[in-house]
């Protein structure tokens, strides 16, 4: 698996934590809140809800627009897509019979000099900040921003100090 496919996916699968937590924090007010005109038990087990159905659940009980729920629609798809076998490239990962990869090139619109793959790559980063900021809308909870390279920065900061050490210890 290519480095930027590795870290795409372990940078959606941590934004997926945030969501999750948040889109759970919403449903359980949502579904076992104080109005009479509820009908779901409060003891309705949230946390026992694959993800996929969390994300159904929230797109049902949310009221948001067609464009939303389609960006968080495709986020829960490729999400599902990372969590599977590994491949090796982002865009074998976004190919699927709904056309994410294409729905995410329409969406998020990019120069033609750029490789489609890093199109991709790019719009799954736009993709993830803007699920982050509609779930954090809806919930009113804080939202996380996922900036590109954030595993580079770290593994970068890793190698200077792991340079250091390999000097101090030749002596």
């Amino acid at each position: 698996m290519g480095t930027t496919t590795l870290k795409i996916r372990d940078e959606f699968l941590i934004s997926s934590l945030f969501i999750e937590t948040s889109i759970d924090k919403f449903l359980t007010e949502e579904l076992t809140g104080s109005d009479e005109n509820r009908e779901i038990n409060p003891d309705f087990p949230i946390n026992s809800l694959a993800f996929s159905q969390k994300v159904d659940l929230f797109l049902e009980t949310s009221g948001l627009s067609i464009i939303d729920q389609s960006k968080v629609s495709v986020y829960r798809e490729i999400k599902g897509a990372f969590g599977k076998e590994e491949i090796y490239s982002v865009e074998e990962y976004l190919k699927s019979s709904d056309k994410n990869d294409d729905f995410l090139l329409i969406l998020y619109p990019q120069s033609n000099a750029i490789p489609r793959e890093e199109k991709l790559v790019n719009a799954c980063y736009l993709l993830m900040n803007d699920v982050s900021d509609i779930i954090s809308k809806t919930t009113q909870k804080p939202e996380v921003k996922m900036q590109r390279g954030i595993f580079h920065k770290i593994s970068e900061n890793i190698g200077k100090l792991t340079f250091i050490f390999s000097f101090l210890l030749m002596r």
